[in-house]
């Protein structure tokens, strides 16, 4: 009766997670065992392992940054319980940051719009002027490419008027 009641080195298992452990161990298992519940500060009770996905993405009272921080609310940090209200609060506050980015955001583009059709414009005039070059080289290589010939031909011609001659002198 004692190995199975009283016996503080009895094997027992954690009710939690099932884990075999020595009784007398069992309390400083609960203080870190993954599944034992605990209380969050907002009131629930959850499995120890799931705190940090429970505060990260569902506690009401972990601090998140307003979603319109980055567009220039000054709220950057804000309990989760709490956001909700502070939109709808500054709601009008929060739709003219938006403009505002949107506004920047198309002069900007604007900006870009002129520079590449400046550019391409650029571009257009620069390849005209090199397909005008590329027509004139053609036109001189082909002329080269004539003067060439006729000079291979005349070259031929010489050729065959100094043999014709030798043959006469022998």
């Amino acid at each position: 009766f004692h190995l199975k009641t009283d016996c503080l080195n009895r094997e027992t298992r954690c009710e939690f997670c099932d884990l075999s452990i020595t009784y007398k161990n069992l309390t400083e298992h609960l203080l870190t065992c993954p599944a034992h519940s605990v209380v969050c500060e907002c009131g629930i009770i959850i499995r120890r392992d799931k705190v940090k996905e429970h505060i990260d993405k569902a506690c009401e009272l972990t601090e998140i940054e307003c979603p319109y921080a980055k567009y220039g609310c000054k709220i950057r940090k804000i309990p989760r319980k709490d956001l909700f209200a502070h939109k709808k609060k500054f709601y009008i506050e929060h739709q003219d940051m938006l403009e505002g980015k949107y506004d920047k955001l198309k002069e900007k583009n604007d900006q870009s719009v002129l520079k590449y059709n400046l550019l391409m414009g650029k571009m257009t005039e620069k390849i005209s002027e090199l397909v005008q070059k590329q027509d004139l080289l053609e036109g001189k290589y082909d002329q080269l490419k004539d003067e060439n010939t006729q000079l291979v031909q005349e070259h031929l011609q010489m050729k065959n008027n100094i043999t014709k001659l030798e043959h006469e002198q022998l």
